[in-house]
C-alpha cells in the first residue's frame, strides 16, 4: 500500500507559501492585520477607572446606544449604557465612553442598540464639541446588533427600533416641540405660521395599535405616553385652525409630562 504520509511535506508548504502571499498582499497594499483577541466586555464591567486601566491597549467588543449628543457627520460618537442618554462624561459615572472610527470616518447615528469593536486608549481628550474624557475607544467598527444577539430588556428595545416605533415617536415628540414652544422660535426667527403643520392623528392611533400588538405589558408607558399625546395633539390642531398661535404654550406642561414620561421609561432598557 501507497504510504500517503510522504504527501504531508508538499502540502505544508503549500499552506506556507498561501500564507506569505497573503502576508505580502497586506504588507504592500498597507493593511494591518490585528491578531490581538477581542475581549467583550459591558458597562457592567466598568465601574472605576481602575476597571479601565486594565483595558487599556486591549481590543474590546462592547453593546451600547448611541448618544443623541453624538455630533453628526463627525468621526465620533458618545457610546451610553442607556437609549437617548445625554447623561454623559460625569465625574465619577462610567455609563458612556467616546468612540472614534478609524481614518477618520463618519459616523452615523442609529436607534438600534450597537457593538463597538476597537481598542481601548487612555489619554486626556477635548473634542470639537468641547467635550472632555479621559479614554476612549479608537479605530473602532460599529454595527447595529440583530434581535438573536440581544436577550431581555434590550430585546424589548430593539423590537421598537426594528419596527420604527421610536423613529415615529421622536418624529411626533419634535412636531409637538415646534408648536408648544412656537412663541420661542419664533422669537428666534426658526420658523414662521406658515411653516406650522397639523399633527396626524390618525398616526398616533396606528402607532397605538402597533404597540398594542405586542400584547406585553411592559410596553404599557408608551401607549399611555401615545394617549397622552393624542389628547394634546387635538387640542394643538384645534388652535392651529383657529390661528390661536400664542395659546400653543399652554400645552407646554402637558407634552413635558409626556415626553419625560417617556425617556424616564426608555431607561429602563439599559445594557
Amino acid at each position: 500500500m501507497r504510504n500517503n504520509n510522504s504527501k504531508l511535506p508538499v502540502i505544508l508548504l503549500v499552506v506556507l507559501a498561501v500564507v506569505i502571499l497573503v502576508v505580502m498582499y497586506f504588507a504592500e497594499n498597507d493593511i494591518e492585520i490585528d491578531f490581538r483577541e477581542i475581549k467583550e466586555i459591558s458597562f457592567r464591567d466598568i465601574t472605576s477607572m481602575e476597571d479601565i486601566e486594565k483595558l487599556e491597549g486591549k481590543k474590546v467588543k462592547i453593546l451600547g446606544y448611541i448618544s443623541p449628543l453624538s455630533p453628526y457627520g463627525y468621526p465620533y460618537i458618545y457610546l451610553t449604557d442607556t437609549p437617548y442618554s445625554t447623561d454623559v462624561f460625569v465625574e465619577g459615572k462610567y455609563n458612556s465612553i467616546a468612540v472614534y472610527s478609524k481614518d477618520g470616518v463618519a459616523i452615523g447615528y442609529s436607534n438600534h442598540p450597537v457593538f463597538v469593536t476597537g481598542e481601548i486608549v487612555i489619554e486626556e481628550i477635548t473634542d470639537s464639541q468641547e467635550v472632555s474624557y479621559g479614554y476612549r475607544i479608537k479605530d473602532a467598527v460599529i454595527e447595529n446588533a440583530t434581535i438573536e444577539q440581544v436577550d431581555g430588556m434590550v430585546k424589548k428595545f430593539f423590537m421598537l427600533a426594528q419596527d420604527d416605533v421610536l423613529n415615529d415617536l421622536n418624529e411626533l415628540f419634535g412636531q409637538m416641540d415646534m408648536l408648544v414652544y412656537f412663541d420661542e422660535y419664533k422669537a428666534d426667527e426658526i420658523i414662521k405660521e406658515e411653516n406650522l403643520t397639523k399633527i396626524d392623528i390618525e398616526k398616533i392611533e396606528a402607532l397605538k395599535q402597533k404597540v398594542q400588538a405586542y400584547n406585553d405589558e411592559s410596553y404599557n408607558t408608551i401607549i399611555s405616553v401615545l394617549d397622552k399625546l393624542n389628547a394634546i395633539s387635538t387640542e394643538l390642531n384645534s388652535l392651529l385652525e383657529q390661528s390661536k398661535y400664542t395659546e400653543f404654550a399652554n400645552q407646554k406642561e402637558a407634552f413635558e409630562q409626556a415626553y419625560y414620561e417617556f425617556y424616564y421609561y426608555v431607561a429602563e432598557f439599559k445594557v
